[in-house]
């Protein structure tokens, strides 16, 4: 039985690991990032960088890149 719970935990954990894994993500300084719900956009273009969140399965991210070449 303890074995039982054991491995139901492990999947358990497993699980909220991915799907916070695949919730997060990162806009770098040198990038812009949309958000789309369903092919439609999501919220406002997002333009500060950093940890940003979405809904896994759900929204999908298109990141820019705006570095300048001179």
């Amino acid at each position: 039985m303890s074995a039982t719970l054991n491995k139901g935990w492990l999947i358990l954990v497993g699980l909220v690991g991915l799907v916070v894994f695949s919730s997060a993500f990162t806009v770098h300084q040198t990038q812009q990032a949309l958000v789309f719900q369903f092919g439609k956009i999501a919220r406002a273009p997002i333009y500060e960088p950093g940890l940003y969140w979405r809904i896994p399965f759900v929204q999908n991210v298109v990141a820019f890149d705006i570095s300048c070449s001179n």
